[in-house]
């Protein structure tokens, strides 16, 4: 079911995909779709868990996905995310404001909350920019993260904190002009080209 709405998303032009959800178990079925629609441009990004430990989940876990754990108002890593080597950026999720269907507003807790903040910074960038690639827009949110914990890359933070002010900040500055290659020596069906060709043939 993940798999198709992941599918159905990207089938109809998705950008951004936040994925609040997740479980322990791998699934082929599930990497195909996630492939799916980071071919077909979307940028995927997935809550990391809620579990406490270092035990994968996925999809954070998946090829091509932005995984985020959970922080605190301290700036801490709250003590039921989870964590890894696939964590690949942190955000708010501890007492986070929301609504809840019969409730109006209440606050929550989980990576299911952090998620989403990192998915909508990814639709600022998009919005100052939007002629970003996906991949763009990944290295716009690891590059421009808070490093928080150990420096530089670690299996708590990721990356870091998210920044929106500064992703959205260099998002405008992004080249993202095709590269333009030609072949100028040797010339079409040069001397040094056919003889090239015939050599290979005997």
């Amino acid at each position: 079911a993940i798999s198709s709405g992941i599918n159905y998303s990207a089938d109809r032009g998705a950008r951004v995909i936040n994925l609040s959800l997740g479980g322990t178990m791998s699934s082929s079925t599930l990497q195909s779709a996630v492939n799916y629609a980071w071919n077909k441009g979307s940028v995927i990004i997935a809550a990391a868990g809620n579990n406490g430990t270092s035990q994968t989940v996925y999809p954070a876990a998946c090829s091509n996905v932005v995984a985020v754990s959970a922080i605190n108002i301290s700036n801490t890593i709250t003590s039921w995310s989870s964590y890894g080597s696939f964590v690949d950026l942190c955000a708010p999720g501890d007492n986070i404001g929301t609504l809840w269907i019969g409730s109006g507003y209440v606050t929550a807790s989980g990576t299911s909350y952090s998620s989403p903040i990192v998915s909508g910074v990814a639709c600022l960038a998009l919005a100052a920019n939007p002629s970003l690639k996906n991949f763009q827009v990944v290295n716009l949110l690891l590059k421009n993260a808070d490093d928080l914990g150990a420096a530089g890359f670690d299996s708590y933070y990721g990356y870091g904190r998210v920044n929106a002010a500064r992703v959205v900040a260099a998002a405008p500055s992004v080249d993202t002009t095709s590269p333009v290659t030609a072949v100028t020596n040797p010339l079409n069906r040069s001397e040094e080209h056919t003889s090239e060709l015939q050599s290979r043939m005997d």
